[in-house]
């Protein structure tokens, strides 16, 4: 692993995760269950359509402080996948 990934803090333990794929839809606007859920249906739309199979739970994330303007913001939904 690059020296410049390792954590300053010991409690932090980095695990490197080969052979992994993700989907990911990113958006903008308010990170709430609609937006998640809306976006989640899209996302499992695309991974179908090009022939992939989720293999594991959807996760969101927002990358924002909550002081930015929602129009502003970045979020993303992802799911684990592999190809059929």
């Amino acid at each position: 692993m690059n020296d410049t990934l390792k954590p300053q803090d010991s409690a932090i333990k980095l695990k490197e995760i080969t052979d992994f794929t993700l989907a990911s839809i990113v958006f903008s606007c308010l990170l709430n269950q609609d937006n998640i859920n809306k976006h989640k249906e899209m996302l499992e739309q695309r991974i179908e359509k090009k022939g992939y199979t989720k293999t594991g739970q959807i996760k969101a994330a927002g990358y924002n402080p909550p002081f930015t303007i929602p129009a502003l913001r970045m979020n993303e939904v992802f799911i684990p996948v592999k190809k059929q």
